[in-house]
Parts: C-alpha cells; structure tokens; sequence
C-alpha cells in the first residue's frame, strides 16, 4: 500500500482531495486547462511507479513536478535548496511564492489529522507505545499559521532528521513535552514521521521525476 501524505483518505474521499489539490496547484502556477491535464497525467503515472509501502508527501511531489514540467528555471533552483542545511527561499533568487496561502493547506491538514485517527496496521507507522499513539492522536489544532514555505521546512526537518526520532516521549523529538500549546509546524512534523515520510528520500522524489519524464517522451 502507498500511503499518499497529507491525502490519508480512502476511496472517493481521496480522489475528490487529490483533484482539488490538482486544481489548486495548477491555479496557483496560473496553468492553462490543457496543462492542467497534462500535470494530472504525468501525477498519476509517478504514483504507479512508485515501490509498495511507500509514504509520499503528495504536496511536494505534486508541486516539484509542476515546476518541472512548466517552471524549468524555479524547479532547478528548488533542487538546489534541497541540498542545504536549512530550506529558506531567498526572494533576491527567485520569485516563487512559497509562502503563499492560496492552496489552502490548513484544509488538507485538518483533514489529514480526522484521516489519521483511523489509519492501523499499515507497514509505514512508526511503532509507537499505545500511550504515545493515543497522544499523538489527541492533538489538535487549526495549522493556520501554516504556508507552503512552513510546510517545506517541515518535509525537510523530517527528511534530515530520517528514522532518528525518540519513541519514548515521541513528542520530545519535535520539542513539545505536553505543556500548553503545541505549535502548528511540531505537529505536522509529528504526524509526517509517523506516517513514515522519510521512506522517501528527497533524491527518490526527483528520480521518479525524471523517471515520469522518460515515460512522457517515449
């Protein structure tokens, strides 16, 4: 099974969330219909040659293969961002608006935490203590302050971090210990791991890109 992260839903919940997004991603790089078509293909085409019991963050996936396919130059630099310590877009570089709030990813989040609490048994979970599951589980919370340039910097922070979180006081690995308030980027990093995010490397996602594009030419 491939899970398809922050898209946790089944059935015709997921295929109405991954359509919106489609739209949504496609409106925010102002594509024609047309193109809008042809980023939903080459998407579907990456999921099919994605390995079994893979987590991919469908955001990010989605995202860099629309700069490759029509932002050649804003996808490059992208890549080049990746390798760094810390991702920070630099405006003076580049005019992609990360930090744009227009894809509504506070839907897509709080969808994702309903989703989450349903999901068992799939290969991806990080095994966890029930007590550590179940207050996991508990949290909640709106992921308003959350953009895409936040989300990025999350996907990396996991990516870095890979399989090196503390599963006793889980939580502490993202420097929350239970008191007050849990910030929005702590949780989703939180959630990220859990569900297994760093399966993926961020090499194996422009891999499978230049591996869809391959696909598309012959």
């Amino acid at each position: 099974m491939i899970l398809l992260f922050p898209l946790l839903s089944q059935g015709d919940d997921i295929k109405r969330q991954l359509s919106s997004l489609i739209s949504e991603i496609s409106n925010w790089q102002n594509l024609a219909p047309r193109s809008a078509i042809q980023l939903a293909d080459r998407l579907l085409t990456s999921i099919e040659l994605i390995g079994e019991e893979k987590t991919v963050d469908i955001l990010v996936l989605l995202v860099l293969l629309c700069l490759y396919m029509f932002n050649k130059p804003q996808y490059d630099y992208m890549c080049s961002i990746f390798d760094e310590q810390r991702f920070e877009i630099n405006p003076r570089v580049t005019d992609l608006k990360l930090s744009s709030k227009q894809l509504n990813l506070p839907k897509y989040l709080k969808e994702m935490l309903f989703a989450a609490e349903k999901l068992d048994g799939i290969n991806q979970l990080l095994k966890l203590e029930s007590y550590e599951k179940a207050s996991l589980m508990n949290l909640k919370i709106n992921f308003s302050d959350i953009d895409l340039l936040t989300y990025f910097l999350s996907f990396q922070s996991v990516l870095n971090r890979s399989d090196k979180a503390i599963k006793p006081g889980y939580m502490h690995t993202f420097g929350y210990d239970g008191r007050g308030a849990i910030h929005d980027y702590q949780l989703l990093e939180a959630q990220m791991t859990f569900f297994g995010l760093s399966s993926f490397t961020a090499n194996d996602y422009l891999n499978l890109i230049g591996l869809t594009s391959k696909f598309a030419d012959s």
